[in-house]
């Protein structure tokens, strides 16, 4: 439940909900292995109960470092993608933009910086802005596609437990 929540961040999530929220997905990946283990261990014949021991913590180790490479990959091309298609939209064409640009540019000069600085200012926030935004949304489709991964897997689960109870009732 903590991933799917995670699902719905935005600029203005506070750290502490993002903390609590990730504290809960912890908790629930943390007590949610072992039986996933142990479920998988059981649909072993116990005669390769050691092998299969050995097989799978390998393959986990390998998997762990596969899978932080495909989320951080995932990560770089959506932040990518998406810092792309909002920024078609950041244009000095674009009357909210220029408007915001002339009330950031208005602050500067406030402070006593001059013109020409206080409109790069304006213009690197609003960048700025857009680059989190972009970063916020890959996350999101990131946690997204982990979520739904993690379902596929308990899935998989359930049905090697209902391979393994067929087995029995055959004997």
């Amino acid at each position: 439940m903590g991933s799917y929540h995670l699902t719905y961040l935005s600029a203005d999530t506070s750290n502490l909900t993002i903390m609590t929220i990730s504290f809960i997905r912890g908790i629930g990946l943390g007590l949610a292995m072992m039986p996933i283990s142990t479920v998988g261990m059981n649909a072993v014949p116990l005669k390769l109960t050691g092998r299969a021991s050995a097989l799978t913590n390998t393959l986990r180790n390998i998997f762990s470092s596969i899978s932080v490479t495909i989320v951080a990959t995932l990560m770089t091309t959506k932040t990518t993608n998406n810092y792309a298609r909002l920024a078609e939209n950041v244009t000095l064409s674009n009357q909210a933009v220029t408007d915001t640009i002339k009330q950031i540019q208005g602050l500067y000069m406030t402070s006593g910086v001059s013109s020409t600085e206080a409109q790069a200012s304006a213009i690197t926030a609003i960048a700025g802005v857009v680059q989190k935004q972009a970063y916020l949304d890959a996350i999101n489709y990131t946690i997204a596609f982990t979520t739904i991964t993690v379902f596929a897997a308990i899935i998989l689960v359930f049905l090697m437990k209902a391979q393994k109870q067929k087995e029995i009732y055959k004997c």
